[in-house]
């Protein structure tokens, strides 16, 4: 079972933390909820300790005792707990507007995550996280109840009027246009004076793909330095200004970065596409428009359901709160 990355989750956004989470997801009892800590209570709906603990302990599954100090220094556990909160309101909501989701649905939802383990991987992570599988059947019910009510009850509202689509295209051309492109080839060597009797051997004429191959230090090395098509924004300066300002097959100069030292060439060069005419263009225009307006839909609705909700916390837990 693939490892999950703490890159990922720490520059995730919160739209895509509340994607991956849901409060009820994870079955207690009224006994267990009765005995265990609390945190806060939605509209008079206790939230536990031990509903936390277990979500944080999913979505850290798998990673290194660091790595997850670092999740919980870095603020994930609160953002994990808006996440739950919202869920559940949108859950309930969901129930609320007569939307349902059968149990044939939740289990075929479910089988995402169970198949993608073996039986003993599927029972050190049932075990690790403290629930059983049909624990992970009712987080997926809850998961599709609320795909279901955004999709038929928020997303369906929203109108594309073809002014609103011509003003998104004139004020969105990175929707439909492809930025300046440039191909390069690099050569990176430890030191100076290595970098120096290379650059001695490519203004002799020797071909820059044959020295990058024999000298070079980065995988690309046996690609004769070949990194492909840039777009501008992609290299940490000055590689960046130094890839797009360089004329094609021109060498650069050393260049000293944090790896080593670099010698450059440009091998290719594609300029922005011209703007199009928006009939050639407005499907696509359509697809960015509708992407754009269910993002900000979603956390509209999302919004409306924190400020109509009742919320008590636990004093012992003053620093986990919701943001309305």
């Amino acid at each position: 079972m693939r490892r999950p990355s703490l890159k990922l989750i720490l520059t995730a956004t919160l739209p895509l933390l509340i994607a991956a989470a849901s409060l009820s997801a994870l079955s207690c009892n009224s006994e267990e909820k009765s005995g265990s800590d609390w945190v806060l209570k939605v509209n008079g709906e206790v939230l536990t300790l031990k509903e936390l603990d277990r979500e944080f302990a999913r979505m850290t599954y798998g990673m290194d005792s660091p790595d997850i100090k670092s999740a919980v220094n870095n603020g994930i556990r609160r953002q994990l707990l808006q996440s739950l909160v919202e869920n559940r309101l949108l859950a309930a909501e969901a129930l609320r507007q007569g939307i349902s989701v059968t149990r044939e649905e939740a289990v075929a939802n479910a089988g995402a995550t169970l198949d993608s383990m073996d039986a003993t991987e599927r029972s050190n992570y049932l075990k690790a996280l403290d629930i059983t599988e049909e624990d992970i059947v009712s987080r997926s019910m809850n998961d599709l109840l609320i795909r279901k009510y955004l999709r038929s009850q928020v997303f369906a509202r929203i109108a594309m009027k073809s002014e609103d689509l011509k003003k998104y295209y004139e004020e969105h051309p990175e929707c439909y246009l492809s930025n300046e492109k440039v191909r390069v080839r690099q050569i990176v060597v430890a030191t100076e004076e290595e970098a120096k009797k290379a650059l001695q051997r490519l203004e002799s004429g020797e071909d820059f793909a044959k020295v990058a191959a024999e000298i070079s230090q980065t995988p690309e090395k046996d690609r004769g330095g070949d990194l492909g098509f840039i777009e501008r924004g992609s290299f940490p300066e000055p590689f960046d200004s130094i890839f797009f300002e360089l004329p094609e097959n021109k060498l650069s100069e050393i260049i000293r970065g944090d790896f080593g030292f670099h010698i450059v060439k440009v091998i290719d060069r594609r300029k922005a596409a011209e703007k199009p005419p928006f009939e050639k263009v407005e499907a696509r225009v359509r697809q960015c428009y509708f992407e754009e307006a269910r993002r900000s839909a979603e956390i509209n609705e999302r919004k409306r359901l924190l400020e109509e909700a009742r919320f008590e916390y636990n004093p012992k837990y003053a620093e986990l709160k919701v943001q309305k």
